[in-house]
């Protein structure tokens, strides 16, 4: 596992962790809160998966 899916798998847990606690419910929020709500809905920023992915400073 390289960083980048280490900080995506952290923010995700950490907002749907929020998000339920939010609104008052039990548990971690993986069933409740699918992730086409976390980015779609909410507008969460998508990690790049690899760092190809991601522009170069230089051109």
């Amino acid at each position: 596992m390289d960083i980048y899916d280490r900080i995506r798998t952290y923010t995700d847990r950490r907002v749907r962790r929020w998000l339920m606690r939010r609104t008052g419910r039990r548990g971690t929020g993986f069933r409740q809160i699918p992730d086409e709500y976390l980015y779609g809905t909410l507008g969460l920023y998508r990690v790049p998966q690899r760092r190809a992915d991601l522009p170069r400073a230089k051109v």
